[in-house]
């Protein structure tokens, strides 16, 4: 189950630069100042979308004045969050001052797991109050997340300027924010494209017709909408 959620989630990232484009050219703005919060809007509807009809669950928490998607897939028995590659890097600078609340409360789950760094104290904390973060984070998940434990993972992504995925990683942290381990996803969920240019055959046998996806058909039917009532408004005016 594991690979297809990771192959999901890529999929889903994928998407953002299409859905950004396409929201840009509805709505034109001299400046940008909400792209970063956008795309993660863009994202966390695609997974849930992506995942709503796999064994797998995706919900919205409120963190803070911040909006994120959690994702328990009870097959695996994990609990999964997003965040990108340069954002964990900071954070593992220095865990005890960067690591942010939602992050010790969800690490957690992996009390079991061991240290990643044995030769530092343990950090003492208020484990009452991280518990009761960690309900809140997961309230809104249908499925008990209690009725096992489950261990937390960190899927990390980084992107070039255009939002394709340049990196793509899955992390696990101790219960102190440490490291414990990194796997590179990216060769496993990217799709494979082949550099072989396809001969043309002496044949009449009718070739596929290429369907669009859903998303892109209502995206081309609502500019055709846009355009028909910039023409009906540019004739109004005529008359």
């Amino acid at each position: 189950m594991s690979q297809l959620l990771f192959q999901n989630v890529f999929a889903a990232l994928s998407e953002v630069s299409e859905d950004y484009q396409s929201f840009e050219s509805k709505i034109i703005t001299k400046t940008h100042n909400s792209k970063p919060g956008l795309r993660w809007d863009f994202i966390n509807t695609n997974i849930i979308e992506k995942l709503e009809n796999l064994n797998i669950e995706a919900a919205v928490t409120q963190r803070g004045f911040w909006e994120m998607v959690i994702i328990l897939s009870k097959e695996d028995n994990c609990i999964f969050t997003l965040m990108r590659k340069n954002r964990l890097d900071s954070i593992l600078v220095n865990p005890e001052k960067n690591a942010p609340v939602y992050l010790r409360a969800l690490t957690m789950l992996n009390e079991d797991l061991g240290l990643g760094t044995p030769e530092l104290f343990e950090i003492e904390t208020d484990k009452n109050d991280l518990v009761f973060v960690l309900n809140k984070l997961c309230q809104n998940l249908t499925s008990s997340f209690s009725e096992q434990k489950q261990i937390y993972k960190i899927i990390t992504f980084d992107t070039d300027s255009n939002f394709r995925i340049t990196d793509f990683r899955l992390n696990v942290l101790d219960y102190t924010c440490y490291r414990l381990s990194e796997e590179n996803l990216l060769n496993s969920v990217k799709p494979v494209y082949s550099n072989e240019i396809p001969q043309a055959e002496n044949t009449t046998t009718q070739q596929p017709v290429l369907k669009l996806k859903k998303k892109a058909e209502d995206r081309i039917a609502g500019q055709e909408k846009i355009e028909l009532k910039d023409i009906e408004s540019q004739y109004s005016k005529e008359a």
